[in-house]
């Protein structure tokens, strides 16, 4: 998210760049987050904006992304924040190895290719259908 507004900055789920940009104000960022630079910096400060993107923790874990956008956070590894038990469960449902497939095009499977997927949910809905997972996988 930019310094500046809150605005998304990248929009691409994959690829590389050579610098970040918001679209909003067209602040653009180095890859180490750093600002390299803020388009009309003197009509939203007195000072030269210094800020530059902010620092997340991640982890990558079954396949799956784990971002802690509270930076106050303890600093937990998701086997920790998951437990060990619920851990197992994901190691072994082999997510790591899945593959997404997704495409509007019909003619080319890999237009529109989906890179993420976003689920409007809360952490204790996921638990709470892993664990129903679980008990129908247990048998």
């Amino acid at each position: 998210m930019c310094a500046h507004r809150g605005s998304t900055v990248e929009h691409r789920g994959c690829g590389s760049t050579r610098l970040l940009s918001c679209r909003f104000h067209g602040w653009s960022y180095n890859l180490d987050g750093s600002l390299r630079a803020a388009s009309a910096a003197r009509l939203f400060s007195t000072e030269t904006p210094a800020g530059g993107l902010r620092r997340l923790r991640c982890e990558e874990r079954h396949g799956i992304v784990w971002v802690t956008a509270d930076a106050g956070a303890d600093p937990l590894t998701v086997r920790e924040w998951l437990g060990a038990e619920l851990d197992d469960l994901l190691a072994g449902l082999g997510l790591h190895a899945m593959v997404r497939h997704g495409a509007e095009d019909q003619g080319n499977i890999n237009a529109g290719a989906v890179d993420s997927l976003q689920i409007g949910a809360n952490e204790s809905f996921i638990l709470e259908h892993l664990a129903a997972l679980d008990r129908l996988l247990a048998g």
